[in-house]
């Protein structure tokens, strides 16, 4: 009794000395996060106070002045380009109106060199660029495709303004948080909610700060999740939904590649435009959307958060948010969940788990990331059941049947993960009869929805983009025709593209600035070293914990399976009739192959002889470096400094 009295004691005295820990780096991050914002990223303006001078535009190029910030094009046949002189250095912000005299829609790019320092809308108003203090003059270009202008009104100044922008200050305030927390929650028991409370805190941000139509077809599966949340869950090109009229504003209006702000001021500007109570007027509608062709299953979770944007009548921004945020949210309850099964390599898993790309992905209208959720659940309670020489349990089938289930009907493509369940021994289940049961039941039913599936997506139209010379009758005849010419192509066109490609699975992201290439190499080191070395002394010692060269045989078929039939779906749908290439493949659709590919690495003739704490440190250092370089250079640095 007075041991039990003096444990309880313990565990108390524990918590309370962790609770004061955690208000301590709370409080210290939150302390050099404001000395950076208020002190360090404003020193300029601070020490020259504000200023704002007007810009001198020259005529040069093919541009003549006509009188005070008018200009005429003087050679019609050369894309329109002038230089604009700033007063003066010391200056970070350009503010610039570019208007045309017939009005006409397009674009303009500045440039400091031969760098391109920003692209905005012509007769968009008065827009604020980015600029580094030492630029003394930027050359405006107007490109061909806008030959049309004839007359031109430029006004243009430039600015130093002391500004505390939140969102970098909230940046700087998680990854100070999350570094000085490395230190403090070392026990294994915090891993799992640290990946958790960063998915959640840099998921949230990304869900705020990325720009409309940056994030892989979002207008699309947007559509598509509103029909889902109204009931509509069997969406047909052509059916109505009800859209706040501003979202529909906010996709007539931001290209693709046009992006609705790049600079605090703008984003300031924009999202004030969103947030109004007009902007949250409900309009039915008749929508198109190339997402049509896929199962309403995987778009429950962002469906959730656009019926909570809809109940509470909120402006038209938040739906797009609440959409994103449903799946981040998705995406980190099951990691947490995943990370208590896997029984080696959890260091790997987490690593991965939160890399840039799968967080970009987390915070998208779409459904990859929660799919990597769902795989990875699957996954690792195979492995789980597989390592530990346990028998599987009726709630271990069903986490692996409706995971692999939910991954089917996201991507009809990745049917062959169904091979993983053969990594289940004989001594896994209770009997042979078993085995059979479990093995026919998890086959026959992800056959059955693999062709429910597909047939759905055939019948609203699998090749709906708009490509000259594609006909999927015709392109699957001349595979069945020729398979191992068809073969062949695949083959050619991934081994060409190897090196390219295994960068960008961890480099591509969609719409956003790509991260750099040195960073990525150094990603890819970690996980492979992680892969290798991610086990734990003890556990060396443990047969089970090793692949055998059949199961790895498995892994690899598997792998290669999902390779050719994305590969498949992408060359039917995305690519003319005999082409020699398989365009529209994207380094996304490599996700699912990583971990089980990764997990493949251990050997036994490989021992780790690295102390735990120096692993830890590695792993959880470099994911905020990582994701650090990620987040500044391609959402920060581009859309809100």
């Amino acid at each position: 009794m007075e041991n039990s009295r003096r444990t309880d004691k313990f565990k108390n005295v524990k918590s309370y000395s962790l609770g004061k820990k955690a208000i301590v780096i709370i409080g210290m991050a939150l302390i050099l996060a404001i000395i950076l914002e208020a002190i360090v990223f404003n020193w300029r303006p601070l020490i020259q106070s504000n200023q704002e001078k007007a810009a001198t535009v020259l005529a040069t190029g093919n541009v003549e002045q006509q009188q005070k910030n008018h200009f005429k094009r003087v050679n019609g046949a050369e894309p329109l380009n002038t230089v604009l002189e700033l007063d003066g250095r010391g200056f970070n912000k350009l503010m610039l109106d570019v208007k045309t005299a017939d009005n006409m829609s397009g674009t303009y790019q500045l440039f400091a060199g031969e760098k391109l320092i920003g692209t905005r809308r012509l007769n968009d108003g008065m827009k604020v660029i980015n600029i580094s203090p030492r630029i003394d003059s930027i050359r405006l270009e107007i490109t061909a495709g806008e030959i049309g202008v004839q007359g031109l009104e430029l006004n243009a100044s430039t600015k130093s303004t002391y500004r505390f922008n939140l969102f970098r200050f909230l940046f700087c305030f998680l990854i100070l948080l999350f570094g000085f927390a490395v230190f403090i929650f070392k026990d294994e028991k915090y891993h799992a909610r640290f990946v958790f409370l960063l998915i959640l805190s840099f998921g949230t941000l990304l869900s705020v700060v990325v720009p409309p139509m940056h994030t892989y077809d979002e207008k699309e599966h947007l559509y598509k999740a509103f029909s889902v949340s109204e009931g509509n869950l069997f969406f047909s090109n052509g059916d109505e939904i009800s859209l706040p009229k501003g979202l529909t504003d906010i996709y007539d209006n931001v290209p693709v590649l046009d992006g609705a702000f790049y600079s605090y001021e703008e984003a300031k500007e924009y999202t004030a435009k969103y947030l109004t109570k007009e902007s949250a007027t409900l309009e039915r509608k008749e929508m198109n959307s190339t997402a049509s062709s896929y199962l309403f299953v995987p778009y429950i979770f962002e469906a959730g958060g656009i019926l909570v944007a809809k109940v509470l009548g909120l402006p038209a921004l938040f739906y797009i948010w609440f959409a994103r945020l449903s799946n981040v949210i998705a995406y980190a309850v099951l990691i947490l969940l995943v990370a208590r099964k896997m029984p080696r390599n959890k260091y790997l898993l987490l690593f991965f788990a939160a890399q840039p790309v799968l967080l970009y992905g987390s915070a998208s209208a779409g459904f990859d990331s929660v799919m990597m959720g769902f795989l990875f659940l699957g996954l690792t309670t195979i492995y789980d059941v597989r390592m530990n020489r346990r028998k599987l349990k009726t709630s271990e089938f069903l986490a692996i049947l409706f995971s692999f289930l939910f991954v089917l009907v996201s991507k009809v493509t990745y049917a062959p993960i169904l091979l993983f369940f053969l990594l289940l021994k004989k001594e896994n289940f209770s009997d042979k009869k078993q085995r059979i049961i479990y093995t026919s039941i998890v086959s026959i039913v992800m056959f059955l929805l693999a062709l429910i599936t597909y047939s759905y997506g055939n019948s609203r139209g699998m090749d709906q983009w708009p490509i000259e010379g594609v006909d999927t009758t015709a392109q699957m005849r001349a595979i069945l025709h020729n398979p191992l010419g068809y073969l062949k192509v695949v083959i050619d066109y991934f081994s060409e593209r190897t090196i390219d490609y295994t960068q960008d699975i961890f480099m591509s992201l969609g719409y956003l600035k790509h991260m750099n290439a040195f960073v990525v190499l150094v990603d890819i080191g970690i996980l492979i070293f992680l892969s290798i070395f991610d086990i734990r002394e003890k556990d060396q010692e443990i047969e089970s914990f090793y692949f055998s060269i059949p199961e790895k045989l498995i892994t690899y078929f598997s792998i290669f399976c999902m390779i050719i039939l994305s590969a498949t779906a992408l060359y039917i749908t995305f690519n003319p009739v005999g082409s020699l290439s398989v365009n529209g493949f994207q380094p996304r659709y490599f996700w699912p192959i990583v971990l089980p590919l990764l997990m493949t690495l251990s050997s036994k003739k490989i021992r780790n002889t690295f102390n735990e704490q120096s692993i830890y440190y590695l792993t959880f250092f470099s994911l905020l470096a990582i994701n650090l370089s990620f987040m500044w250079t391609s959402v920060i640095s581009s859309f809100i400094i």
